[in-house]
Order: C-alpha cells, then sequence, then structure tokens
C-alpha cells in the first residue's frame, strides 16, 4: 500500500514558530510478512521560533513503539531538532549547513493534530534563536515497527 502527501501551506503555530513552504511526501508498506514501514520526504522553505515539524505521517492508526531514522539538513541557519522517545526523553541535537543531523530513536506515534482520527504522526521539535530564520530545510524519515 502506498499512501502519498503533499501540500504546500505557511503553518503558523501560535506563539510557538512558524514554518513557512511546507512540502511532505510519504510511503507505507504495511507488513504482513516483513514489520510496517513508513518513509517520508520533505523541505520547508522557512522556520522561525520553535515549531513543531511533523516528519512521519500517515493515514492509519498505529499502535506499539516503532523505530524513527531522519536526517535533516538545512540550507541556511542553525537549529536545534529534537524528538521525544518512549522514556520521555528528547533526542537530538544541531543542524547547519554543511552539517546534517541525524536522529535515531524509538517513539511512539500520536495523533495527528487537526486531522482525521486515524492519522499519526511523529513531530521533531525546532528551536531557532529568536530573530533568526533557518531556510532551505529537508528531512527523511522513516519509521519501522518494532518487533
Amino acid at each position: 500500500m502506498r499512501c502519498f502527501v503533499a501540500g504546500c501551506a505557511v503553518i503558523s503555530l501560535a506563539g510557538c514558530g512558524t514554518l513557512s513552504g511546507a512540502q511532505q511526501s510519504c510511503e507505507s508498506s504495511l507488513g504482513l510478512v516483513a514489520p510496517e514501514e513508513v518513509s517520508c520526504t520533505g523541505s520547508v522553505e522557512t522556520v522561525s521560533g520553535s515549531p513543531s515539524l511533523s516528519v512521519i505521517e500517515i493515514g492509519e492508526d498505529l499502535d506499539g513503539a516503532f523505530s524513527l531514522e531522519t536526517i535533516i539538513t538545512v540550507g541556511r541557519g542553525t537549529a536545534e531538532a529534537s524528538v521525544t522517545d518512549i522514556d520521555d526523553r528528547r533526542v537530538g541535537g544541531q543542524v547547519s549547513p554543511g552539517e546534517p543531523l541525524e536522529i535515531g530513536a524509538v517513539v511512539y506515534p500520536e495523533p495527528a493534530a487537526g486531522a482525521d482520527e486515524d492519522t499519526e504522526e511523529v513531530e521533531v521539535q525546532l528551536e531557532v534563536k529568536e530573530g533568526e530564520e533557518v531556510e532551505d530545510l529537508s528531512y527523511e524519515a522513516t519509521l519501522v515497527e518494532q518487533d
């Protein structure tokens, strides 16, 4: 099964930050023999403040823990990026031009805010210093069901 989501939007999170020019596409394989896997790629033209970025989004109800592997790059600026793992620890670091950030963690997908009740997502928390912007952020993320 393949799922494709794409869009171009300006997402403003009240008092938290802004993502503009966001695009995403996702594919999923529902595993009868192999574990379920969801892969997404996406980009954001500009980021400011401390918004959340959905790096995985799927129109299915996912249960249990999943292994997340994501790589984040930026064209200009510096940001802190992290996910919350199953032990409520923040896992991540800093991303800047020429220095991609790789995040690996075991996570629980959460219901997507403002979407269908079956839509689940994994979010990366971004933090850009006040008064600064990050441009040309892109990511690749893969979510694999844990055995």
